[in-house]
């Protein structure tokens, strides 16, 4: 059979532009076969051409004469029908989001086979195998995690604190700029374990280290929030003289006549009489977090990258080279600020704060304010 019933101009025009363009791979291979007939090849030179078997093109151009246009997608079957039904579904989720605990069980946490277990001893699903369960609570929304714990800060300044760092986030002030500070370490010459690319049972060892006689140095790190720059420097030890110090160091970076908002934790050398009235005399006004909310200060959500692509998997043997790779990953990093995969990590483990009728409920609720981290 190669004789099309139902074919016009109009129609014809259509499966031309659907053997050319179409999305779905089976109505193009149809359309294909059925416009290389109706401009009069053979039905075999009309397989050849949509490279399917002569059978499957005389069931085409049959199709097409009964159907229409209504004949090129796809008829797909239902399957089979579903194991769970949509009540079972809903059954399982309400109990796996409770604890093994509350059901009597002897165990803290769920796994895929205690799940299947315990649900079909309670008779909330059928015997059924771990993959449907696996599939069911994925349908749901229900995934393996990893648990996350709550920060309290108690301190009674929280709102004006939270609200001040907030508003400097959104905007710098005239003539200013808003810096993160914060300490990165203790640094130690030693192997810093990681995870990385590599053939199986022929992973990178690093040497263990029974005696450290190289000391520990600090980063005293600072972050420029508008500039998206991050930089810093190296000290034996964390003192306010080292503070100070990085302070008059910092200085020097910018303009005389521009203000700098340094915000930083409530660390005791931090506090000191000598540091507070140095920085009013040369325009660097501190803004402390709130106790207990380091979270508020952006640098941190810098350090986990740093130390993924500075030290993971490294072992420097002197400070010199510790020095050195924190150094080169800086630069790296101030000159890919639109890196999607820096910028993704970043955001991973910044702080998530919860929503803001959350946040206030548990506050009024427990007398301190409260995150998610």
């Amino acid at each position: 059979m190669n004789r099309l019933y139902n074919m016009d101009h109009n129609t014809h025009d259509i499966l031309r532009k659907i053997a050319k363009r179409g999305r779905d791979g089976v109505a193009r291979t149809r359309a294909q076969v059925l416009s290389q007939v109706a401009r009069g090849q053979q039905l075999q030179q009309a397989a050849d051409y949509a490279k399917v078997s002569v059978q499957y093109a005389r069931e085409i151009v049959r199709e097409f004469n009964a159907r229409g246009l209504a004949s090129l997608p796809p008829r797909h079957g239902g399957g089979a029908p579903a194991i769970l039904s949509r009540e079972e579904h809903e059954a399982l989720a309400v109990f796996v989001r409770k604890s093994p605990k509350e059901l009597g069980l002897p165990w803290t946490t769920w796994s895929v086979d205690k799940i299947r277990e315990a649900a079909v001893q309670h008779q909330v699903i059928p015997p059924v195998c771990r993959e449907t369960v696996r599939q069911a609570l994925r349908q749901n929304g229900i995934s393996y995690q990893r648990n996350r714990t709550w920060k309290h800060s108690d301190d009674p300044q929280f709102d004006e604190k939270w609200t001040r760092i907030r508003e400097l986030y959104a905007k710098a002030p005239k003539r200013s700029a808003v810096i993160c500070f914060d300490e990165f370490g203790p640094l130690e010459c030693r192997p810093y374990l990681g995870r990385t690319w590599a053939e199986q049972t022929k992973v990178p060892r690093l040497p263990a280290t029974y005696h450290r006689p190289h000391g520990v140095r600090h980063l005293l790190a600072f972050y420029d929030v508008h500039n998206d720059v991050m930089h810093g420097f190296f000290y034996d030890r964390k003192r306010g003289e080292e503070f100070l110090d990085f302070l008059k160091k910092l200085r020097t970076m910018y303009p005389h006549w521009m203000h700098l908002y340094v915000i930083l934790d409530n660390f005791s050398p931090h506090l000191r009489r000598d540091i507070k009235s140095w920085v009013e005399r040369n325009r660097i006004h501190l803004v402390y977090t709130a106790t207990n909310a380091s979270w508020m200060n952006r640098i941190e959500a810098e350090f986990t990258p740093l130390r993924k692509f500075a030290l993971e998997g490294t072992f420097p043997e002197t400070h010199e080279v510790l020095e050195r790779q924190i150094l080169d990953y800086l630069a790296w990093r101030n000159s890919h600020k639109r890196e999607e995969k820096l910028k993704k990590l970043r955001s991973r483990y910044a702080g998530r704060l919860l929503r803001p009728e959350r946040r206030s409920k548990a506050h009024s609720r427990t007398g301190v304010s409260v995150r998610a981290c």
